[in-house]
């Protein structure tokens, strides 16, 4: 299942992480659960459990997901032991909370569980939502929360309400879903934003700004969101006088967002008034949103920039925006890299062939669009490789962009090795902080390592290791490159190597699932291979290949485990051969593979507080393509 249908069911739940608390800052959390304690040890009334499933909420602000998970276990054990006969209507809230909180740990298949337990009872109270129910018993525990968080009186919760309401209304990044799983992955996003930013051939620098706004507060770093707008304004004061008001839209929606985080809501209801006003003067039918091409467009963008994955979606954006501006250049391109973008995702001959034919088009028009000649060149490459060279040697003549240098490179690395370092080495001139340049260049040389004569061994060694140093300088936080400057120090030092293994494995909690896979993997390897500890090895095999989420790491790991049995057949240990392919069989099951989510990972601290406080979003801490 996407994440964005298990949020879709986790956001019609009823419980405290979908009703609307204005808790404003982690001062006013540590205060409510102070006086929460105290509330729950001495209250009047049968309110306890709501009390502590609202304790779990806060704990869950704070990052203290094992406290958060007490609380609820408690409630529970309460409302077993004095409800018995009414159990199933007082409990939703906390199964909803559950069900929350695991999402956010990224233990999937027990939001499943959880989830699964609300449609039970829902179904049993005959509800019209599998989701929810309009019981007293919820309508009350909500009561019970939302004086519990300090809303004192009826009109201060009506207005938060209403304020939420309003800003959800609005045509923005904090409205418009993006797939963006954790912490890395909003890092990653923030760095080839600024390369973007910096070298974008299209008019759509203040589009990301705006993302780059939204990013930052992903982070809690409000003011360098807040400059990040007031830089995108500038910029379409500068450039677009006379279309400001139909262009700045998503950049007010993302001010009053902002504003709301940081409880200014003064501010909030002033760019609230400014949106009003422009679609007001617009004739939009809804005073918060209004259904013009700019808008279309810059959603298109957002979305290829928050990964090629979206490339679909941002093509109907696209669509939309020429419909009413057919001969718009900038939509022209949008529309012919989301459709390369969503030919990159699926392959189908159909995409290739448009993407092909509007990439072409626009390099017609504009010829020094380094990025599209890139996108040209990997489709023509296994047609037309000659053409395919010729852009890309244009590209590297010309562009200083480090992404789409990097992406050359990319294309020259099979089999002109020397060619790619040189490109690699060029775009790291242009930029030296970009820790995924000094990756390519460390897989570089490992390629050449692997072909080398030993007189050239160690001088090939010792750049590789090198090139991975500077990758993990530059972003410590990146695991592959952790990885693989391990590997290179295992053919000279293992125990560097197993030093790096080590540090990695004590680190797997808060490690994405792709990332945690591939730290298995080669934990496994080098136990397999290095230290022929098969035992420990299968061990490790089988500990990443449980991880359900279908990586090209676990088929890998597939791979050993199959080889680990193999292994097990020759020296006659037949039981235990059988048993691996067992946990393989039973692993690969239609029920076990359902837990799931496609490819997702650990949920950071995330201090989001739109309905949910935070949610994880794709972390592929391996080289990206340009989206």
């Amino acid at each position: 299942m996407s994440t964005l249908r298990l949020k879709e069911k986790l956001q019609a739940l009823q419980c405290h992480f979908t009703w609307n608390f204005e808790i404003r800052d982690q001062v006013d959390a540590v205060h409510l659960l102070q006086t929460l304690a105290l509330r729950i040890a001495h209250t009047h009334y049968q309110n306890q459990t709501t009390l502590l499933a609202m304790q779990a909420y806060l704990c869950h602000l704070q990052g203290q997901y094992e406290d958060a998970l007490q609380s609820l276990r408690e409630a529970e054990k309460i409302l077993q032991r004095d409800h018995p006969d009414n159990f199933p209507r007082q409990v939703l809230v906390i199964y909803g909370n559950f069900a929350w909180i695991y999402y956010h740990l990224a233990h999937y298949d027990l939001v499943e569980l959880y989830l699964d337990k609300v449609r039970k009872i829902c179904s049993s109270l005959k509800s019209r939502s599998p989701h929810a129910a309009q019981i007293p018993e919820i309508h009350a525990q909500k009561g019970w929360s939302l004086l519990a968080a300090g809303f004192r009186n009826g009109k201060e919760a009506t207005d938060t309400l209403r304020l939420k309401e309003k800003l959800q209304a609005l045509q923005c990044h904090f409205t418009w879903n993006f797939e963006i799983r954790d912490q890395v992955d909003a890092v990653h996003l923030l760095q080839t934003l600024a390369l973007r930013i910096a070298h974008t051939h299209y008019q759509n620098q203040p589009t990301l700004l705006a993302m780059q706004a939204y990013l930052c507060h992903l982070q809690g770093q409000y003011e360098d969101a807040l400059q990040s707008l007031r830089e995108a304004e500038e910029i379409l004061q500068r450039d677009h006088p006379d279309n400001f008001p139909r262009q700045v839209l998503v950049i007010y929606g993302n001010y009053a967002w902002i504003y709301y985080h940081l409880a200014h809501y003064d501010l909030v209801e002033l760019y609230l008034d400014k949106v009003r006003e422009i679609c007001r003067s617009l004739k939009s039918r809804s005073p918060h949103a209004a259904q013009i091409p700019e808008i279309h467009a810059q959603k298109g963008w957002s979305l290829l920039a928050a990964g090629f994955r979206n490339g679909t979606e941002a093509t109907k954006c696209f669509q939309i925006a020429l419909r009413e501006d057919e001969a718009n250049g900038e939509f022209l391109a949008g529309l012919a890299i989301a459709v390369f973008a969503s030919w990159t995702h699926s392959h189908k001959p159909v995409l290739r062939e448009a993407a092909k034919k509007k990439l072409v088009a626009i390099l017609h028009e504009q010829q020094q669009n380094y990025e599209a000649k890139v996108y040209l060149a990997k489709i023509l490459k296994k047609c037309d490789r000659q053409q395919a060279k010729a852009l890309l040697e244009d590209v590297v003549q010309n562009s200083l962009d480090p992404e789409v240098l990097r992406h050359a490179a990319k294309f020259f690395q099979p089999e002109f090795i020397e060619k790619a370092i040189s490109v690699l080495e060029q775009a790291i001139s242009l930029n030296p902080n970009y820790h995924l340049l000094h990756y390519d260049l460390g897989v570089c040389y490992k390629k050449q390592l692997e072909q080398a004569k030993s007189g050239r061994r160690e001088e090939i060694l010792a750049a590789a290791i090198e090139a991975f140093k500077k990758a993990v300088q530059k972003d410590p936080a990146s695991v592959f490159s952790r990885l693989a400057l391990a590997e290179m120090y295992g053919e000279n030092t293992p125990h560097y190597q197993e030093e790096i293994y080590l540090n990695l494995l004590s680190e797997m909690p808060s490690l994405s699932k792709k990332c945690q896979q591939a730290v298995y993997l080669h934990w496994g390897d080098f136990l397999f291979y290095k230290q022929k500890s098969v035992w420990e090895a299968a061990k490790m095999y089988k500990a990443g290949f449980a991880i359900p989420d279908n990586y090209l790491e676990r088929q890998q790991l597939k791979s050993r485990l199959e080889e680990v049995a193999g292994e097990f057949q020759q020296s006659f240990q037949t039981t235990e051969a059988e048993a691996i392919h067992y946990f393989i069989q039973e692993n690969e099951s239609p029920w076990y593979m359902g837990r799931s989510t496609g490819g997702n990972n650990r949920a950071g601290d995330w201090r989001r507080r739109e309905n949910a406080g935070s949610f994880p979003f794709p972390s592929v801490d391996t080289p990206r393509p340009l989206s």
